[in-house]
């Protein structure tokens, strides 16, 4: 049986604490500094868990934590603790997703979109080259000195980097208080970006009621798997809507990838309901729009 990890023992590379966290405007302006090396005046607005879709039948994201400085610069902020293969070119989706809202019908001026940052903190080495952090931005591969300066820049940043020379010192201790998150506060200026990141992760962790609520998180998911809902139940749901449909003849392709590609549950059994009281396909496909 999988134990549930003590909550005081979680580190900022963790789903939960991340999130939690994250519910705090200073802590995200001031890890931004951190990360960037910049000075970040203030955030307008920030959203964890944040889900962007466009059609339904193409794939959507759900982003760890979205950032709006002052200056109306975005920053998607991601953890991730397995290398799963596919982050060059997740992050590549990611960007154009994110892209997608940020000029209104109308807008003629393209120059007017967002400057984004897509920042993924990992404790492993993506690339190889021992770097804390990898920056990129298109360049030109004839002549490396010229920049397409579209506003988008895509860092990765390692926590178990090696290239000491190379980047802040405060980023290092981030990086390497991300990975272990311990309660100590050593080191550190009282009025330091990472002091006070160190100072709020320690008061969440002695937070008795955000404690109980990890706990019920962890217990509600182990719930789940135990009784193959997730992902199963879903896949399950989609399944019966495509089973009850075959009744009434063949199922237009394009409708039935809607169907299996679909992920919102709540959606699924809205549509299950009107399969099962459908008199026909075209009565189904008139109120599942609806």
């Amino acid at each position: 049986m999988v134990q549930i990890k003590p909550f005081e023992k979680l580190t900022l590379l963790d789903d939960f604490l991340f999130s939690v966290a994250a519910e705090d405007m200073e802590f995200c302006r001031r890890m931004l500094q951190v990360i960037l090396g910049k000075k970040i005046v203030s955030i307008r607005r920030r959203q964890t868990q944040k889900e962007i879709k466009t059609l339904p039948e193409l794939r959507g994201i759900r982003l760890d934590l979205l950032i709006e400085d002052d200056t109306g610069a975005i920053y998607n902020v991601e953890v991730q603790i397995r290398n799963i293969g596919n982050l060059p070119r997740r992050s590549r989706f990611y960007q154009g997703l994110i892209d997608i809202p940020l000029l209104i019908r109308g807008e003629e001026d393209f120059n007017n979109i967002n400057d984004t940052y897509l920042i993924v903190i990992s404790p492993f080495d993506l690339f190889g080259a021992g770097k804390y952090r990898y920056t990129f931005k298109n360049l030109c591969l004839e002549d490396p000195a010229i920049h397409l300066d579209d506003g988008a820049t895509r860092i990765f940043l390692n926590t178990r980097g090696t290239n000491t020379a190379d980047v802040s010192p405060e980023l290092i201790a981030f990086l390497k208080y991300a990975e272990s998150s311990s309660s100590e506060l050593t080191g550190e200026d009282d009025e330091s970006d990472l002091a006070y990141i160190k100072s709020y992760i320690r008061k969440l962790k002695s937070s008795r009621e955000i404690g109980v609520t990890y706990m019920q998180s962890w217990e509600k998911e182990r719930l789940l798997r135990d009784e193959g809902r997730g992902e199963g139940i879903i896949e399950g749901t989609a399944m019966s809507i495509l089973t009850l449909l075959k009744d009434f003849g063949t199922i237009p392709a394009d409708l039935e990838k809607i169907i299996v590609s679909e992920s919102d549950m709540t959606l699924l059994s809205k549509w299950l309901k009107i399969a099962a009281k459908a008199n026909c396909l075209d009565d189904f496909l008139l109120k599942y729009r609806n």
